[in-house]
Formats: structure tokens, sequence, C-alpha cells
């Protein structure tokens, strides 16, 4: 997304910098703490990168390199990139044909290495290791995930990494608007049954994230009725709490969500005039009202967050695929 160095600078700010929040569901700031004034290109080997969707990335925390996942512009083909410099298209496999997407990809990084999802277009959902081998991207064969996990092609699942190098998959369910997770075991390298989230249904994909302060995963989603729920499960407790919803403003896309190493996280979202809204939440209850992203960008699909230490940036695509980001929370 950005320079290394640039990166690492504004990740030492965040080191020394402390922010008090208060939370509450009403009121709305003119800006979020924090945010930049001003949108930068996302670059690709040195050219403008464009995507049919959002871009998608994650860091590795000991070594800073950064891998970042997309769908094409003009084709289904996924794409994976190495420090905004070496790009690659995911290559068939011997004998097979190249791998296809109708919806967002996705990548965390967990347990020394990258783990790409994607939902094929026969809305089965697969994942696939991604390594870093002497600085060149080494990209694994797909595999599907068991039991049944579906989802309507062109709705992306929603993935978070986990202690003990596993992970949680959230995603809608292929022929019903019902919310479902699974859990995947990092020790043994098995998957639970899938379970549905009590209650939670919507007509986009969702939204996860995991917050390492408390030790707590937060699914955020669009509800039938356009507004923003959000849900909460203590790590080692299956029970999820009701639903809070975010009310001010509705959505027509998939939301996003991250969280800093503090127990404090963002909510985005594209309202229905495309423009973006912004709002900080915790990982135990409640939400500080919306604000409204100050550049007044228009964005063509739902934007995405990332999280590093205390610092959150924004990425979001523009109408003719072109994507940005910029940072939107300081913590």
């Amino acid at each position: 997304m950005r320079s290394s160095l640039s990166r690492w600078r504004l990740l030492l700010v965040a080191v020394l910098t402390a922010c008090a929040v208060t939370l509450t569901s009403t009121g709305a700031f003119a800006a979020e703490p924090g945010e930049s004034n001003g949108w930068a290109r996302e670059m690709e080997n040195g050219r403008p990168a464009q995507a049919d969707g959002d871009i998608q990335e994650a860091r590795d925390p000991r070594t800073g390199q950064l891998v970042q996942i997309w769908r094409g512009w003009s084709d289904d083909s996924i794409y994976v990139s190495l420090n905004n410099n070496q790009v690659r298209l995911w290559p068939a496999p011997s004998g097979g044909t190249r791998p296809e997407t109708r919806s967002n990809p996705q990548i965390i990084f967990n347990g020394g290495y990258w783990w790409a999802f994607h939902t094929g277009v026969d809305r089965r959902v697969y994942y696939a290791r991604v390594a870093v081998n002497d600085g060149v991207l080494s990209l694994g064969s797909w595999f599907q995930v068991p039991n049944s996990v579906e989802t309507p092609n062109n709705l992306s699942v929603a993935v978070a990494p986990l202690p003990n190098n596993g992970w949680y998959l959230a995603y809608r369910g292929a022929s019903s608007a019902e919310l479902w997770g699974v859990y995947y075991n990092g020790q043994n390298g098995q998957w639970d049954l899938p379970v549905t989230v009590p209650g939670a249904t919507s007509n986009s994909s969702p939204a996860i994230a995991w917050s390492s302060f408390g030790q707590a995963l937060v699914l955020v989603y669009r509800g039938l009725d356009d507004r923003v729920n959000v849900r909460r499960q203590r790590y080692g407790n299956p029970r999820w709490t009701d639903s809070e919803i975010l009310g001010g403003v509705t959505t027509d896309a998939q939301p996003a969500v991250a969280f800093a190493n503090n127990g404090f996280g963002q909510v985005a979202v594209r309202r229905p005039d495309t423009r973006l809204s912004l709002t900080t939440v915790n990982e135990v209850n409640g939400y500080s009202g919306w604000s409204n992203e100050i550049n007044g960008f228009t964005a063509r699909y739902g934007p995405v967050l990332v999280a590093s230490l205390a610092t959150i940036y924004l990425i979001a695509t523009s109408g003719n695929g072109y994507v940005f980001w910029k940072q939107s929370r300081q913590f």
C-alpha cells in the first residue's frame, strides 16, 4: 500500500501517541481523530492499482513484508503482490485451470505464512498458503473448505486470524440470508463444523476482526434493513452477544472493521449515496457516532480497513476501479 519507510514512521507515531476515547451512541465528529486530509494512490509495480472490488492486505509484523490480493479489473483472475512491487497472477495448477472469482479474495497473516481465501465461481470457498522465499512470492495450491461451506459466488468471505495459528471464517449462506461461521484449528489442522450466528441475516458479505487486547472477535454486517449491526464473541466462548445496531447511517454494501492494539477499533461503510462514513467502536459495546469521510470520496464498493498497532488505514476503490488509501484513525 505504502512504502515500508513511510508506514513504519506512522507506526512509530502510533506507539508514542495515546488517545482517550469516550463512546456514546449519539453525535458525530467533523473527522475521526488522526484522519488524514487526503488520499494516496495505491501503486503496484510502479503503476496505479485497478481492481474489480477491493484490495485486501496483510503484513508480517516481524519483517514488515506486505502481501496484497485482489480480483482483476478486466477479468476474474486473482492477483497477488509483495511490497507493492512484485505482482503475480495466480497460476493454474498443473493440468488444471486458473482460479477465478467474482468477489473479493481475502488474505491474513498467521503462523508465519499468509493465507488466501476466495469464493469460487462454483460458490465453494477455497484457501491457499502464501509464503515469501528469498524475496519471492510462493503461491500454494487451493483447497476447498470442507463441510459444505458455500456462499453466493458474488460474495466474499471474511476471515480473522486467531491465537495458536487458527482463524475464524464468516460468510453468508448460499441458500438463505443467514450468516455462518466456522473455526479452523491451527493446532491439529482441522475445521470445525459451521454454525449459524443466531439472528444474523444479510444480503451482503460480513466483515470480521480480531481484537488481541481483550481476545475478542467482532463481527459487523449489513442487516436486511440496511442498518449496521455489530456482534462480539470472547475467544473460547461460542456465544455471540446480541446485535448492537450502529444507528445513524445505512449502507448498501459490505461494511469494514479493524481493531487497534488497545481494544478500540473502527467501522467503515459506504452509504447509499456512495460516500463513506466512519465510527469508532470497542470490543465490549458502544460506538462514537458516525462521521463522514472528510474528503467526500465516492466509492464503487464497500471499503476496507487495516490496522497496524494503534493506527487504522482506509482503502477504497473509485468508480473507474483505481484504488486509494489514507490513514483513517489514530488511537
